[in-house]
């Protein structure tokens, strides 16, 4: 399966927007069954790790005094969909495409478990 092509203007992004920024992160993660051809049990519990995962390295980012505005994500499968909207992520369409959604999290002001860790780290690092 081909990966899917990345463009910082899909979020209404410039090169001159992330110019200063020490790094631009680009994964694809998947743990769908039909897709990876593994049982439902088995993506779920990967699932779970890739989040944890996530929750861990975001806190580091935060201890480490490194400003974090927006986390993108996108997603064409329903159990990515349904992910992101559990992670409390603002959902948009993607313009030209039909099944993929692109989904935003602001990182200083949102509520959602996946960004909470990295508030509170980043918090106290501002106040050391």
């Amino acid at each position: 399966m081909q990966s899917p092509k990345f463009n910082i203007e899909d979020y209404g992004l410039t090169p001159d927007d992330i110019q200063g920024y020490a790094a631009i992160l680009y994964t694809r993660v998947s743990s769908d069954p039909q897709e990876d051809n593994t049982s439902l049990d088995v993506a779920s519990h990967y699932g779970q790790r890739l989040i944890a995962g996530a929750i861990q390295a975001f806190r580091s980012l935060g201890e480490r005094g490194i400003k974090i505005d927006n986390i993108y994500a996108t997603s064409r499968t329903p159990t990515g969909i349904k992910l992101c909207r559990k992670l409390k992520m603002k959902e948009e369409p993607v313009p030209g495409e039909t099944r993929r959604l692109r989904f935003t999290l602001n990182a200083q002001t949102s509520d959602s478990p996946l960004i909470k860790g990295y508030q509170e780290a980043y918090s106290e690092y501002l106040r050391s």
